[in-house]
């Protein structure tokens, strides 16, 4: 497996356009010029580091997971009936939770063309690095998808997160995944898009390049991350902690023409 320590990359960041307005939902998807800045960055290897790596810490961590035999990643219900629990019963372990619920996936398993907007029907690696909600937005997806532990978690006043588990299919050999360190953000780095084509209120954070000189966002990624890696991470936290800005990025030099495939599952975390 690979063991540099690092590569340089670009990150497609968002940015207002030059009358500041910022971009809308297709806008985003489809790489709007008008709202793109394109910056290097050094993306570091988890491989070749001895730093620990925890949602507490960092916003992200890395964790082992077996692969559920003969399961079907493009059968809902076999992901639903097998693999939700097995993720399930993964962050209780990793996480300290007393309850976790795996509420939504996708896979992703086709290239991405230049140009074209993205949609569900595609499913192709993001393109710009984002948090899936914003802090507003959380609480009414958690309301929408798990009521009954909306309730609870509102009325009895319990810290809870939005946790992005994320693992390959395949080898990861184009397209992986990078998270940013959480010590490395700040609120400000982040644009609000509402997504109304979605749903009514939906919207969610969409990253620009440090606000304040002399920062950098600091890129991890796991070189040749294998289908029993998972990375988790923090997407929403109810005390307010810093979240975690994703997103693929191209590998430097020849790629394979298959797609990467892989699958992501948004969880809610008590505690």
């Amino acid at each position: 497996m690979a063991t540099h320590e690092a590569i340089t990359v670009d990150i497609p960041y968002v940015r207002r356009n030059d009358d500041g307005e910022i971009p809308n939902h297709a806008q985003m998807f489809s790489h709007d010029a008008d709202f793109l800045d394109v910056q290097l960055a050094e993306v570091r290897n988890a491989r070749a580091t001895d730093q620990k790596f925890s949602i507490p810490t960092t916003g992200f961590q890395y964790a082992r997971l077996a692969d559920p035999p003969g399961i079907d990643y493009l059968d809902e219900e076999q992901v639903r009936k097998v693999y939700f629990p097995e993720l399930e019963k993964l962050l209780k372990e990793q996480l300290g939770a007393s309850e976790v619920k795996a509420f939504h996936h996708v896979v992703r398993n086709v290239t991405y063309e230049e140009g074209m907007a993205y949609t569900r029907k595609h499913r192709c690696p993001a393109r710009r690095p984002h948090v899936d909600v914003t802090n507003k937005f959380a609480p009414i997806l958690m309301s929408w998808d798990c009521p009954e532990m909306h309730a609870d978690v509102h009325t009895n006043g319990k810290h809870w997160q939005m946790v992005n588990a994320w693992r390959p299919l395949k080898t990861v050999r184009k397209n992986p995944v990078t998270v940013a360190n959480t010590a490395s953000m700040a609120w400000d780095d982040y644009l609000i898009v509402p997504q109304p084509e979605v749903g009514p209120g939906v919207e969610g954070f969409w990253l620009q390049k440090p606000q304040d000189a002399g920062r950098r966002h600091d890129w991890w990624y796991m070189a040749d991350q294998t289908p029993e890696e998972v990375l988790l991470f923090l997407q929403h936290d109810s005390k307010g902690a810093q979240v975690v800005a994703h997103t693929s990025f191209t590998l430097p030099g020849p790629m394979p023409k298959e797609p990467r495939e892989s699958i992501e599952v948004r969880l809610f975390v008590v505690y």
